[in-house]
This record gives structure tokens, sequence and C-alpha cells, in this order.
């Protein structure tokens, strides 16, 4: 009884780590679909408002509204959304390099370049978030299913 219980462990064990994998990508997916539509409505303040950089930042639900509450705090733009990329968990690192050159073109004085800014940082995402997604399409299925198949064989093992 208690090995069963114990190779029961281990299998959902095995087969949850495989779950978490696919429910990470999933989420990745979800962050840069919502920065996507974060950066059109930043875009939009910037292009049509003529809104201050500053003023373009909002509190919506996405990862970069943490650089608003820096900026209400006084930090300059640019770092404010170094400090927001740094604290966002779920991209990663070449995600996270996109965002950075686009904090780093955050210095540019004119509204041209600012735009240019981010529509580069909007066709970088949407190079992203399709690896993404066919990313999980790929692979999101072997997750679950690796890690269900770890799980039996480590069973058969303990048997």
């Amino acid at each position: 009884m208690v090995k069963a219980l114990g190779i029961a462990v281990i299998l959902f064990s095995c087969a949850g780590v495989g779950v978490k994998m696919y429910l990470r990508l999933s989420l990745r997916i979800k962050t840069l679909s919502s920065a996507k539509a974060y950066m059109q409505k930043f875009e939009n303040r910037l292009s049509s408002m003529c809104m201050p950089l500053d003023r373009c930042f909002d509190s919506d639900s996405c990862f970069l509204s943490y650089a608003l509450q820096d900026i209400q705090q006084g930090i300059l733009p640019a770092p404010a959304v170094r400090n927001a990329i740094a604290r966002c968990t779920t991209l990663q690192s070449e995600d996270k390099e996109a965002f950075y050159t686009f904090a780093s073109g955050l210095d540019a004085k004119d509204c041209d370049g600012q735009i240019a800014n981010v529509r580069l940082l909007q066709s970088s995402i949407d190079a992203l978030l399709a690896n993404a997604q066919r990313e999980l399409s790929s692979k999101g299925k072997l997750y679950i299913e690796g890690g269900a198949l770890c799980g039996a064989l480590i069973a058969l093992l303990l048997l």
C-alpha cells in the first residue's frame, strides 16, 4: 500500500513538472500579448496626443505598468522600464533583451525617435510572440506527456 502510494506520488510529481513547464510557456505568451497591447496604447498616446514620455505609461495589467510606479516616485522613464523588466519573471532572456533595447531607446529626445523605438519593440514582440506560440504548439503536449512518461518510468523502476 505504501509503495503504491509512493509510486502514485512520483507519477503525479513528474507529470506536474511537465504541466508547470507548459503553464510557464503559456504565461510567457500571455505576458507578451499584454505587452503588445500596452505598447499599442503607448504609441497612440505618444503619437496622437503628443504626451510627454513619462505620461504615456499607465497602470494597465502589463508588467510595464510597474514603470509607472517608479516614474511617480521620481525615477526617469528609462531606468523605470529597466526596473520593471527586471521584476518580470515570466519572460525569457531573449524577451527581456528586446525590452532592454526599448528602454535604452527611451533616451531619445524627439517624438519621432520615441515612436520609432516603440515600433521597433512592437515588431520584436510580434516575432517573440510568434516564436512562443510556435514553441507552445510544438512542445506543449511534449512537456506534459514527457513528465508523465518520466514518472511512469521511475514508477516501473521502483516496482
